[in-house]
């Protein structure tokens, strides 16, 4: 997460808007500007950073998300044309019908990147019997299945920060109506 994370905050007795980099400041300056801030202020501009700090990390975890379900698909989508190749050659009169698997599933394979291991007994650019297949779709399988599994933990992740997010915003609003309140009680003299 980027520690430069600001807040903004509108003092209520002006019009200006001061910005603190509380990410980049000691501990003993953040003290220092809650002294002389006072305690409404300081609180607001700790909902301020906190939320802040709260959306870049919902949005990061969102954009990972979103990786991993392009890449599930990906991963499911050559499951599924190995799958294919089992069924040919399971559907064969042949007793020990052998195939080839397409091009863009040996490609998949081959690329680090994807992170699939196939037995090093088997030569995925050769043609295959229905075990090797079987084999080479478990390997394919499996990457789908743990990028399934990253989304749907990311899922759960992005709803505790939403409601993170609505807490913070809801603390913030009640923040500044003791705050008005407050001020009010002081005009009028209660």
């Amino acid at each position: 997460m980027d520690n430069s994370v600001t807040s903004s905050i509108s003092s209520a007795s002006t019009s200006t808007s001061m910005t603190y980099d509380l990410g980049n400041m000691s501990k003993d300056e953040v003290v220092e500007l809650f002294k002389k801030v006072g305690v409404f202020q300081a609180a607001l501009i700790m909902f301020a950073y906190m939320y802040q700090a709260q959306s870049e990390l919902s949005i990061a975890t969102y954009a990972d998300m979103n990786e991993s379900s392009k890449e599930s698909t990906e991963a499911q989508k050559m499951a599924n044309l190995v799958d294919a190749k089992i069924a040919e050659v399971q559907s064969s009169s042949e007793k020990d019908k052998k195939v080839k698997l397409p091009d863009e599933v040996i490609s998949y394979i081959q690329d680090s990147r994807n992170g699939i291991s196939v037995s090093s007994d088997i030569d995925i650019t050769k043609e295959l019997g229905a075990g090797d297949l079987q084999t080479v779709k478990a390997a394919i399988s499996a990457k789908a299945n743990n990028l399934t599994t990253t989304v749907n933990n990311n899922q759960l992740t992005l709803q505790q920060m939403s409601n993170t997010l609505n807490l913070l915003t809801n603390a913030r609003s009640d923040m500044q109506s003791l705050q008005f309140r407050t001020i009010q009680a002081i005009s009028f003299g209660k």
